[in-house]
Order: structure tokens, then C-alpha cells, then sequence
């Protein structure tokens, strides 16, 4: 598995596809339009964060502690 820090190093597109293959999937919520999934990597947890009317991924954000 990769690290935290190499996975900030792949584009955006490469830590979806990453986590999505290597994470283990939590639990799924929204905010406003957001949906946010968030998975674990053993070490440090994924969020998956896209907008579901129009399946655009905005974001994956990465932390050591599981996010609030």
C-alpha cells in the first residue's frame, strides 16, 4: 500500500481510482449537492467527495484520524 504522503503526490483522478481500489469503504453522507464516501487505508482515512447530479469528483482529502 502507499503511504499518506506518496498518495498526495498522484493527481486527483490516480488517489479516486487508488482508494477506490485499495480503501475499504466506511460510510457514504452528504452535504448540500456532496456526496462524501469515506474509506480506510489502513493507516489514514479517504474521503471521496463528488456531486451526484452531475458525477463530477471534486476532491480526496486524506487524514490520520477518522474526519468529524
Amino acid at each position: 500500500m502507499l503511504s499518506l504522503t506518496e498518495i498526495l503526490f498522484l493527481t486527483l483522478q490516480e488517489r479516486a481510482h487508488y482508494v477506490w481500489n485499495k480503501g475499504m469503504y466506511c460510510y457514504s453522507s452528504w452535504e448540500g449537492n456532496y456526496k462524501i464516501t469515506l474509506y480506510w487505508l489502513g493507516n489514514f482515512y479517504a474521503q471521496v467527495w463528488h456531486e451526484e447530479s452531475s458525477n463530477l469528483l471534486l476532491d480526496v482529502t486524506l487524514n490520520e484520524t477518522m474526519p468529524q
